[in-house]
């Protein structure tokens, strides 16, 4: 695979810069190898008529007593070590060629994904995580983000339980208690958590009186 087909979507600027350049040193490619197969075309060409004439000239050098028939001409034509050579090099400009054309193709389909990855990106597709691609070790993004939601409330029912052991003995505030949690995202897990525990303890007195 040619190393500049794969595309970086987090660079798309860059990909459709390069994208003209990168198919252009394609269609180049392509147009060397479509020289050196018609080249060799035209050798091979020249050799069988050239060693055929030369047999019809010659033929008694060669071991004929009269003049050989086409037929017998082109089979010991074919036998002539430079028409063999020349015809395995054929054979592989022909091969070359086939995969300079493929890759010219690839690099206009890599051109039209180009153009559909543009239009998700202007959608804000990459902005909004898929909750089923797997992201890391087999894993869903949702799953993710619930175990990491999962730790974030473990840790701060952990330093909420410590801030107010402390704030029973210091008698600190809430507020007070929450600006010495640094993390952002902790903190707010334990205002939630405070609060949640505040409305329980409001709610208990109520449910006793039921009873």
């Amino acid at each position: 695979m040619n190393e500049n087909l794969p595309i970086d979507p987090a660079m798309l600027d860059e990909e459709w810069l390069q994208q003209p350049l990168f198919f252009d040193q394609a269609q180049q490619k392509a147009a060397d190898c479509l020289k050196e197969r018609d080249e060799l075309k035209d050798k091979l060409a020249w050799l069988e008529a050239d060693r055929g004439a030369y047999l019809r000239k010659a033929f008694k050098e060669e071991g004929f007593d009269k003049p050989p028939a086409q037929g017998v001409v082109s089979d010991w034509v074919i036998l002539r070590p430079e028409v063999e050579d020349t015809k395995e090099n054929l054979r592989e400009a022909n091969h070359s060629l086939n995969l300079a054309n493929n890759t010219v193709r690839s690099f206009e389909m890599r051109k039209s994904a180009l153009a559909k990855l543009t239009d998700l990106h202007i959608s804000n597709y990459f902005s909004i995580p898929n909750p089923g691609r797997l992201v890391a070790e087999g894993k869903r993004y949702i799953d993710l983000k619930n175990e990491k939601v999962q730790a974030q409330l473990k840790e701060a029912v952990k330093q909420l339980n410590e801030k107010k052991e402390k704030r029973a003995k210091d008698g600190k505030t809430k507020e007070e208690v929450l600006d010495k949690i640094t993390n952002p995202e902790t903190k707010e897990a334990a205002r939630v958590a405070i609060e949640a525990e505040e409305q329980s303890e409001q709610s208990e007195p109520r449910r006793r009186r039921r009873r």
